[in-house]
């Protein structure tokens, strides 16, 4: 089930970040970009199994993260998480970046996303894909 985030989340939804990043961001940078737009969790009986965290910069709609427990990849999460995110900012043009080579490219270009130009300065060491979709 995909819902919106709540404060009872906030431990677990710290965790599955955790996981799911090699190199995750700091605790307070991950809890300041959930105050900053609307998340989204993917919960089931068994808990929390994928997140998206979006924000507003300068009036646009932002995916600051995606990320989804290994066993739940590739059956649709990210897909219903990306779905439902886009109708909280209807009428608007989402944005996001993705590192070059990452396979969730595939993912957003199925789904209507368009690489519009690399960046780099995003991630360490690669280049990041702007893509965006008009919503």
């Amino acid at each position: 089930m995909i819902r919106r985030y709540t404060r009872d989340d906030l431990d677990s939804l710290w965790e599955l970040y955790l996981n799911c990043f090699p190199e995750p961001c700091p605790f307070d940078q991950f809890s300041e970009a959930l105050n900053s737009g609307t998340t989204l969790v993917a919960d089931s009986i068994c808990g929390l199994y994928g997140g998206l965290i979006s924000f507003i910069d300068q009036g646009d709609p932002w995916i600051w993260n995606i990320f989804v427990r290994p066993f739940a990849r590739r059956n649709g999460t990210g897909t219903q998480l990306l779905k439902e995110i886009e109708k909280y900012y209807r009428d608007s043009t989402l944005h996001l970046y993705v590192e070059k080579g990452n396979s969730a490219i595939r993912l957003y270009s199925d789904l209507g996303y368009q690489g519009v130009e690399e960046v780099s300065g995003i991630y360490r060491e690669n280049l990041a894909i702007e893509m965006v979709k008009n919503i």
